[in-house]
């Protein structure tokens, strides 16, 4: 019976620090097989406690992860990163979090080389640098690969520079 307690007494004790630690899955863990063992009520109040946790942690997460594929998919990567760097989960390497916001920020830096070489090759366009206006669309696709968003933006350089070029011979023939 004594050891019984004393048992119980240390896996309450180190629950109650586990949980106070945010380490909810190992408090389950710990609290599952003595609580089924000793039937103890207090053990089985700790270990709902800690389920219970575990399940509003979920939604949270459930929650959070929905709000930033929405915002993604509006284009508002900017704030879908700010609302991870904002959590503390996401700090922690090998989460979901932490995956979602690499990602994230990867796919950001991607779009900002993207508007920044349409830019590039607008101005490379007015200055009827066919070439570089060309280079600086391809130096997007070697850094991050092909993309829907790039192919559109060659396909629509291309269009210009011929309409550009046609027009530059229309002219130089009259």
């Amino acid at each position: 019976q004594q050891q019984r307690q004393t048992r119980i007494t240390a896996c309450a004790t180190q629950a109650k620090t586990l949980i106070q630690e945010d380490r909810i899955t190992e408090a389950i863990r710990l609290l599952e097989p003595v609580a089924t063992e000793t039937g103890d009520a207090t053990l089985s109040r700790l270990l709902a406690d800690a389920r219970g946790q575990q399940a509003e942690a979920a939604r949270r997460l459930e929650l959070l992860t929905d709000r930033v594929a929405k915002l993604r998919e509006r284009g508002q990567l900017d704030e879908a990163i700010k609302l991870l760097e904002a959590t503390p989960a996401a700090s922690a390497k090998g989460s979901l979090l932490s995956a979602m916001l690499a990602e994230l920020r990867t796919e950001n830096a991607r779009k900002q080389a993207l508007v920044a070489a349409i830019g590039a090759a607008a101005q490379s366009l007015e200055k009827m640098d066919f070439h570089g206006g060309l280079e600086a669309l391809q130096s997007v696709r070697r850094a991050y690969g092909d993309s829907d968003d790039l192919s559109r933006a060659i396909a629509d350089y291309e269009a210009r520079r011929t309409a550009v070029a046609n027009e530059s011979v229309s002219k130089s023939v009259e």
